[in-house]
């Protein structure tokens, strides 16, 4: 299916090899289909496979922003936030750099500030620190590691009275 997002001729369509009986055995995708995702570096995948995503499809760097933060107004996420990104940006070198956990940690999904802290201090607990600490354990932090490991342990400070 990457076939169909090159570049070129706009009605291209791949054999399906198996199709249930009444849908059609060649597939294709719309010429008006546009794609947006995010994707941190530390998402790759097999080197010859993002090499295959990487040809077919634009790429930019985006800083994580604190404005989203900011607006939703809750004073730790935005205290850990600004904690994660000095921590990256004065010890990680440009490799370690592309890293960075993005604002999205911090950010709570539901429209309620009841309960607001609690929850973004569960998803800190159970998609940031361990992240960080998969960065440490594999040893991808390189001279940042203590660093790193330093900032796991404030911000598990600071879960212990909100939860």
């Amino acid at each position: 299916a990457i076939f169909l997002f090159e570049p070129g001729e706009p009605n291209r369509s791949v054999a399906l090899p198996h199709t249930p009986e009444g849908y059609p055995e060649r597939f294709s995708l719309s010429p008006r289909l546009q794609i947006l995702a995010t994707r941190n570096t530390a998402d790759r995948t097999i080197a010859r496979m993002d090499v295959a995503i990487r040809r077919r499809f634009s790429f930019f760097t985006v800083w994580p922003d604190a404005r989203p933060i900011e607006k939703q107004g809750d004073a730790l996420a935005l205290e850990c936030f600004s904690d994660c990104l000095d921590v990256f940006a004065e010890y990680a070198d440009d490799e370690v750099l592309k890293l960075i956990p993005g604002h999205a940690y911090f950010l709570d999904v539901v429209d309620s500030i009841t309960g607001r802290t609690a929850r973004i201090a569960s998803r800190m607990r159970h998609e940031l620190l361990p992240l960080l600490k998969d960065y440490l354990s594999e040893r991808i932090c390189g001279a940042a590691d203590r660093e790193v490991a330093a900032l796991i342990d404030r911000i598990e400070a600071r879960l212990v009275p909100v939860e």
